[in-house]
């Protein structure tokens, strides 16, 4: 499950750049303490309570690991779709505003570099899989 989401980001990206919330649509409050705060903590909760709940049950061991790697796998498109909001959107903010909002917002980058380090294959193949598809736009381009 974990190639499938990574891969689906990674086949969608140009999708999910063209999102309100990648863009910076909204204000900066809404997006720093709306998405990046409450949104993450909302889905950090839930995915490690599923996680969790896979771990207390009877399960299998693959199943545990399954989960873990869904889990880490869901978090790092989050973190890049909040991260591209806050930045985006404190483009017109004041300098200290913008300062402290992108300062906090290198939290999120952490949690892309910190799943990569778990989920090398997946990651490897999400990236492989951008490479060609800009590769075949730059193709089809008329020069």
């Amino acid at each position: 499950m974990s190639f499938a989401v990574l891969i689906l980001f990674a086949l969608f990206i140009n999708q999910i750049n063209r999102l309100p919330l990648t863009r910076g649509a909204f204000s900066l409050k809404v997006t720093f303490w709306g998405f990046g705060v409450l949104g993450s903590v909302l889905l950090y909760g839930v995915s490690l309570g599923y996680f969790m709940d896979k771990l207390d049950a009877v399960t299998l061991e693959y199943q545990v690991n399954s989960a873990l790697t869904t889990t880490l796998s869901v978090w790092p498109v989050y973190a890049y779709m909040a991260l591209c909001g806050i930045w985006n959107a404190s483009k017109d903010s004041g300098m200290l505003a913008k300062l402290v909002t992108r300062y906090f917002s290198i939290f999120f980058v952490s949690i892309i570099i910190g799943c990569a380090f778990i989920l090398k294959f997946q990651y490897l193949a999400a990236f492989i899989i951008i490479l060609i598809m800009r590769k075949q736009r730059a193709q089809r381009l008329p020069a």
